[in-house]
C-alpha cells in the first residue's frame, strides 16, 4: 500500500492498515531538516510509535520490534537513495506498507 506525503510542517491523516487504524501524524524539524513521524493506534489505542525519522531505503518501524505491523518504508520515487527533504517530500516520496 502506498500513503502519498505532504510538504506541510505538520499535518496528520488517518490510515488502515492491516485491518486496524492509525493515526499518522508527520513534523519537519528546520534545525534537523528532516522529517518524523509518530503512529498512533485508533482502534488498538494502546498502539505508540513516536519520534520515527524518516529515512530513505530502511524498514521504519523494524528498530521497534513490532512484529505485527508489518514494515513501512518511506520510497524515494526518483531511485536516488536520498532522505525527504522540505520540498520535495510530497513529489518525490511515499510510504510503502508490506
Amino acid at each position: 500500500m502506498l500513503i502519498k506525503l505532504q510538504s506541510e510542517p505538520y499535518y496528520d491523516n488517518t490510515v488502515t492498515l492491516g485491518g486496524n487504524v492509525y493515526k499518522f501524524t508527520y513534523r519537519y524539524i528546520d534545525l534537523e531538516l528532516a522529517w518524523y513521524l509518530s503512529i498512533d493506534g485508533i482502534t488498538d489505542s494502546a498502539f505508540a510509535l513516536h519520534g520515527i525519522k524518516l529515512v530513505g531505503g530502511v524498514d521504519l518501524v523494524e528498530p521497534y520490534g513490532v512484529l505485527d505491523f508489518g514494515a513501512l518504508w518511506c520510497v524515494d520515487m526518483l531511485g536516488q537513495n536520498r532522505d525527504p527533504g522540505f520540498e520535495n517530500i510530497s513529489t518525490d516520496f511515499v510510504l510503502y506498507y508490506k
